[in-house]
């Protein structure tokens, strides 16, 4: 079960870093990503603190103000990577914060996305 340790800083450069990135998820049924955000007293996931482009990945859940969790089944056996590129939406202070990393199909490579390994 994969969990990315989300990262905030708001006074730094690279104000949002998610590790690991991209997300590895292997095949199989019932595989679950969970995010996990750390920062300052105040920072939450907005109401779409993970949101996934143009393709939805399984059933995304907000757990709590700083915890996401992804429930899917990874049946990828085309021998290739499929990617989901998502974004990180944080609220902060009364501002937004936004990161575009990926979630990925894993076979290797890529970034900022969750990848689904192929059997």
């Amino acid at each position: 079960m994969p969990s990315v340790s989300v990262t905030f800083a708001p006074n730094s450069p690279q104000q949002i870093i998610c590790n690991p990135d991209p997300i590895h998820v292997p095949y199989g049924g019932n595989q679950q990503v969970t995010w996990n955000l750390n920062g300052p007293n105040g920072a939450a996931f907005s109401s779409s603190g993970i949101s996934f482009k143009d393709q939805s990945a399984g059933t995304l859940l907000r757990v709590n103000d700083t915890q996401y969790q992804l429930t899917d089944d990874n049946t990828n056996t085309s021998g290739a990577d499929v990617d989901y590129p998502y974004s990180v939406n944080i609220v902060y202070n009364n501002q937004n914060y936004t990161l575009d990393p990926e979630v990925a199909n894993d076979s290797g490579g890529g970034g900022r996305a969750v990848r689904y390994r192929s059997a």
